[in-house]
């Protein structure tokens, strides 16, 4: 009897710790899983080099958009790579990147709102060449950075399609920067090549082609500075923001162009004489025929190329080549765009001065560069002396951020503002006055320097008659010969000159006016109604 008492209670207390046992187990039982990955740098183009807004990371599982919270803390990101330290060498460097936001993604960092084996990390990125996000290294020129690694550390929890948990990433950090490792658009919409030039010279270059239309489009011609030479046409466009000129809005102005962006594959760059020696004008560049041939060869290679209007600019080093070019090419180039070069005015012959006195220049500097005391400011007076009659200037104080995105502090404006109180725009180096051109900030009243750009056009020379005046019976536009944002300006602008202002011609090209066949349709209906009213009278009579 005893014996039965206890294997009742030993049954009882069986079964209760059974259903204690079962009520600790979910009803639903969940994995907890580690996901794996790669991931690729999301670049963009910004004033100051190109930079990783986010990265693009790819699972193997498949992630649901709502298991990602809003949770700043959520992802950690720890990026790794060489900069140019303030010693002067190339060193590494460790920083927390500062994630903004984090959602699924295509395979492009494109936002979605679906299940995706991609995840999108923005991060917020620091408008120096050396902080949070800058994609290059300067050694001696820019590079891009290699090693660059994101290390990926998931703080919260993210849930699959399948219904697993996933509690941890494990996502390859190292990143080819140079290579396949990143996803940049603009890039997409370059073509990369090289030119061998009948001297030997091989010059790499990088070229954009506008949307087929029914005319002839113009060709701009971008000439980088002394950081952007190489053998990768990538750093030419991206070094600086030259990616601007593919813009919607620069081709806009344009109603498409065609852009043309030659790299000096060695040394400081193309203003070196034969010697090797930096040249401001004193002696021809070495490189001054392989380049001309380059650009006459892809203007002679693309026949939708409006050989009157071929523009030609450049900054720092590549403002030297500009008036390199222009002046030993007179009658080539439409016009030119230099920005704070050292170019000596005082090296030109008379014949060169006297071209430039018509030539079409815009020309675009700051006051706080000490270039500008070399080349830009001494020819703006030169040509008030000897009375330029198409020649702009955007003179600024300094280089100043515009976008409203980045602030310096009140005591030292080119010190970034870490408070989020300033409301004084950072300040960059005087000498990055390509900046301002390529945000579209250089005006004359309320005329851009893009648009007048697309405006110019080379002389035709033509018989005159009353429907087609000579060049001294066309009328000019008055304008504003220089923009100023000083107010002590060491040169002054001048409102005296006048701008000669063409419209884009295209020859013998189909632009879809049928004015005349019009004309002709129309009055063939009219005299077809007029034999229909005869007949029907005549019927009548």
């Amino acid at each position: 009897m005893k014996n039965k008492k206890v294997k009742k209670v030993a049954a009882l207390s069986l079964s209760v710790m059974t259903l204690f046992s079962m009520m600790a187990l979910p009803v639903n039982a969940t994995e907890m899983v580690e996901a794996t990955g790669t991931q690729k740098a999301y670049i963009v183009p910004e004033d100051w080099g190109p930079a990783v807004t986010k990265t693009v990371i790819h699972l193997d599982k498949e992630i649901t958009p709502d298991s990602i919270g809003d949770e700043e803390d959520e992802f950690t990101v720890e990026e790794t790579k060489n900069i140019l330290l303030p010693t002067w060498e190339v060193g590494m460097s460790n920083a927390d990147r500062h994630v903004l936001k984090a959602y699924t993604s295509d395979e492009n960092g494109n936002k979605v709102s679906k299940d995706s084996h991609y995840i999108a990390l923005e991060m917020y990125v620091s408008p120096t060449m050396t902080g949070e996000g800058a994609a290059f290294v300067y050694n001696g020129y820019n590079e891009w950075c290699n090693p660059y690694e994101l290390s990926i550390t998931l703080n919260g929890e993210l849930k699959t399609t399948d219904h697993q948990v996933v509690t941890s990433l494990n996502v390859a950090e190292k990143i080819d920067l140079e290579g396949d490792g990143k996803i940049c658009s603009e890039i997409n919409q370059f073509t990369s090549d090289t030119f061998k030039a009948t001297n030997g010279d091989v010059l790499p270059y990088a070229s954009f082609t506008p949307e087929k239309d029914d005319k002839k489009n113009a060709l701009v011609v971008w000439l980088h500075g002394a950081g952007e030479g190489g053998t990768n046409p990538e750093i030419a466009y991206l070094g600086n923001k030259v990616t601007s000129l593919i813009s919607d809005e620069f081709q806009s102005n344009f109603q498409g162009a065609y852009v043309l962006v030659p790299q000096c594959p060695e040394g400081y760059g193309w203003p070196v004489d034969k010697d090797g020696n930096y040249t401001s004008g004193a002696t021809p560049s070495k490189w001054r025929e392989s380049l001309f041939e380059l650009i006459d060869n892809y203007v002679t290679s693309h026949p939708d190329i409006d050989a009157n209007r071929i523009i030609i600019g450049g900054c720092s080093n590549g403002g030297n080549m500009v008036y390199d070019m222009v002046l030993s090419h007179m009658g080539y180039f439409a016009a030119a765009f230099p920005m704070c070069h050292e170019f000596d005015i005082n090296t030109v012959t008379d014949e060169q001065l006297n071209y430039l006195k018509t030539f079409p220049v815009w020309s675009t500097y700051t006051l706080g560069d000490s270039s500008s005391y070399k080349g830009s400011i001494p020819i703006v007076e030169k040509m008030k002396e000897i009375g330029a009659t198409n020649f702009h200037y955007s003179q600024f104080d300094n280089a100043s951020d515009v976008t409203g995105r980045f602030f310096g502090d009140p005591s030292d404006p080119t010190i970034l503002d870490t408070t989020g109180t300033s409301k004084i725009p950072l300040q960059y180096d005087g000498h990055w006055a390509w900046t301002l051109f390529f945000e579209n900030q250089c005006k004359d009243g309320d005329l851009t320097a893009w648009k007048w750009l697309s405006m110019q056009t080379k002389e035709v020379k033509q018989s005159a008659t009353p429907e087609n005046p000579s060049d001294t019976e066309k009328p000019s536009t008055p304008a504003n010969g220089g923009q100023t944002t000083t107010d002590k300006p060491t040169v002054k602008p001048t409102t005296d000159t006048t701008t000669k202002v063409n419209k884009p011609t295209s020859s013998k090209v189909k632009t879809g006016d049928d004015t005349e066949l019009l004309g002709l349709v129309s009055m063939m209906v009219l005299a077809g109604g007029t034999v229909c009213l005869v007949k029907r009278k005549k019927e009548n009579d």
